[in-house]
């Protein structure tokens, strides 16, 4: 779906997001290249890999990658579009609203958060914030 998004929205910067920079080049950053390779559309796309990025040459569509540990990097990425939280990110909903409270831009028809999870929860999983959150 990223994939696809950065090769056909008019206007799509998404920050993938973990809780440590560190995981970031074998979890989200490998996905989005497997995607890439497995579609053989290598030409279309710039990769960087200090800081790791991702750049659609069609339209300059971008993924910026960042880490919990760097949420002050997060902020300085103008007009990002959307979020892509992968696994358990945060530890509350305090730390989600820091993050995505971070996306904005008037040049994209929409602002949208993505998730990919499996939270690690003693107890009932329903106590979980994101559960809470999203009316589980």
């Amino acid at each position: 779906m990223i994939v696809i998004r950065l090769l056909k929205d008019k206007f799509f910067r998404i920050i993938a997001y973990r809780k440590t920079y560190n995981t970031l080049p074998d979890s989200c950053f490998r996905n989005i290249l497997d995607d890439i390779a497995f579609f053989h559309l290598e030409k279309y796309f710039e990769v960087t890999k200090s800081p790791l990025s991702i750049k659609c040459n069609l339209n300059d569509n971008c993924v910026y990658f960042r880490g919990g540990d760097q949420v002050d990097k997060i902020k300085s990425i103008k007009d990002a579009t959307a979020l892509w939280v992968e696994e358990e990110a945060f530890d509350t909903y305090e730390e989600f609203v820091t993050v995505d409270s971070s996306l904005r831009s008037f040049k994209a028809d929409n602002i949208q958060t993505y998730f990919t999870i499996n939270p690690v929860f003693e107890g009932d999983f329903t106590e979980h914030w994101y559960y809470k959150y999203f009316e589980y």
